[in-house]
């Protein structure tokens, strides 16, 4: 079912959520090695935000990781996304600005 509870026009139907996301089995791959170029840790009400510029032999990229309790949440952008990235992000602040206050 979708998220309005019809039924998919493709059959698929995925699995009840249960609140969490299942753990993945580790994959075996050899690590690479990393050089950090530059870090900032960015604090937003409770949530810590880590933006790690890094490079490996693969190139530059930003390892943007939400640090929690329990587990830490992490997305990888290669820097040839990080302009685009970077727009959209400037769309979504005028767009957040230009909208009335949520309701308290």
């Amino acid at each position: 079912m979708n998220s309005n509870n019809h039924p998919s026009a493709y059959g698929y139907q995925p699995p009840h959520f249960s609140g969490h996301y299942p753990q993945h089995p580790p994959v075996d791959r050899p690590r690479v090695p990393e050089v950090m170029l530059k870090e900032l840790f960015v604090q937003v009400e409770r949530k810590l935000f880590v933006l790690a510029l890094k490079q490996n032999e693969r190139g530059r990229f930003l390892r943007l990781t939400e640090e929690t309790h329990d587990q830490n949440i992490t997305v990888i952008i290669p820097s040839t996304g990080l302009q685009e990235l970077h727009q959209a992000l400037g769309e979504m602040i005028t767009a957040s600005e230009s909208l009335p206050p949520p309701p308290a």
